[in-house]
């Protein structure tokens, strides 16, 4: 069986990055559709980790998805995020592991300490993806045999690192014998959503026809909703329906992404509100959509938790309705070599 196989008829797991809060988690709770989630939380936000704990309790979180912190020590550096606490990044390591161990029946993935290409906000090198790919797998290794239950580590990948690199990871094999289980794949940020498309897809292909065909991967933040049907992913984390409830705007299934902000109050002033330029007909769909969540069309404008929650809502709708299919996924023209 082939990784383009693999998730086939078995359940792929959107996680939504960054936690929610209470009133998040109550409009979510009083929503009928609503199916219990899975949540990544950095380990550098403890606070909202024992939030996601006590909302697991209510069955409102289904699983925890701990992310290494890794581009906050990359953007602002070891000493900033470290606040003295530790002498060495190894010493962060440990106690990172540590703090993962102490809740392992909680979580469903971990992310390894992985090293970040480049400088922050800086043009990277070639040299710099070599460096990336060799320290990453260094931390995966060194990782590996002190965590409780290895097969939810996940070792990085980075767009730009060189393939021979994945390889040497999907050859890997543990002092048992065992191959990586679980493989994540970070795109670039700065490439668009079609290229990041063709990357994957040669992400995939390559990993099809490894020696290790079946291994579980992950996409770290991967925004495209409508990329997720084309590929055999096993979890795949976007923080995007936070960013676009604080911006006043929400995902909708049937609509796109809308603007519930007034134009007299949007910064883009050629962003004009949804209500505003709907039909009649469309404004009753929409309330009813609303209100099918039992909420009110007041909430979602005046209230970024609720605009938040409709977002979740509507993408746990769609990733239940588009499921991966290798069809999906038509062959795309080449943007660059995979190297």
């Amino acid at each position: 069986m082939s990784n383009n196989d693999y998730t086939i008829g078995s359940i792929q797991k959107y996680v939504f990055s960054g936690g929610i809060t209470r009133q998040q988690a109550d409009y979510l709770k009083n929503a009928p559709q609503f199916e219990p989630m899975n949540v990544l939380v950095t380990q550098l936000d403890r606070n909202s980790i024992d939030k996601m704990l006590e909302y697991m309790d209510e069955g409102i979180v289904q699983s925890l998805f701990i992310d290494s912190g890794a581009y906050s020590v990359h953007s602002q550096g070891f000493e900033k995020v470290s606040k003295g606490r530790f002498a060495t990044f190894n010493d962060m390591v440990d106690e990172y592991i540590e703090y993962v161990n102490s809740m392992d029946d909680k979580i469903i993935a971990v992310a390894q300490f992985d090293h970040i290409p480049g400088v922050f906000k800086q043009a990277k090198t070639p040299q710099d993806y070599v460096e990336s790919a060799e320290l990453s797998w260094e931390n995966f290794q060194y990782m590996y045999p002190k965590m409780k239950s290895p097969e939810k580590l996940i070792a990085v990948f980075h767009q730009g690192e060189r393939f021979e690199h994945l390889g040497r990871m999907l050859d890997w094999k543990d002092p048992n014998g065992k191959p990586l289980s679980y493989v994540g794949i970070s795109p670039s940020n700065d490439r668009s959503v079609g290229e990041k498309d063709v990357y994957l897809k040669e992400v995939y292909d390559y990993i099809a026809h490894s020696s290790n065909p079946n291994v579980k991967t992950h996409l770290f933040g991967y925004t495209s909703l409508p990329g997720l049907p084309k590929f055999p992913w096993y979890t795949a984390d976007s923080v995007s329906h936070r960013l676009r409830a604080g911006y006043a705007k929400l995902y909708t299934i049937k609509w796109g992404t809308i603007s519930l902000s007034s134009t007299r109050e949007s910064r883009n002033k050629g962003d004009k509100m949804f209500l505003e330029a709907a039909d009649p007909e469309t404004v009753r769909e929409f309330t009813e959509l609303v209100e099918s969540y039992n909420m009110t069309i007041d909430d979602v404008l005046n209230d970024s938790s609720a605009r938040t929650a409709v977002d979740i809502l509507q993408i746990q709708q769609y990733c239940r309705e588009n499921p991966y299919k290798p069809i999906n996924l038509k062959k795309q023209k080449k943007l660059f070599s995979i190297g």
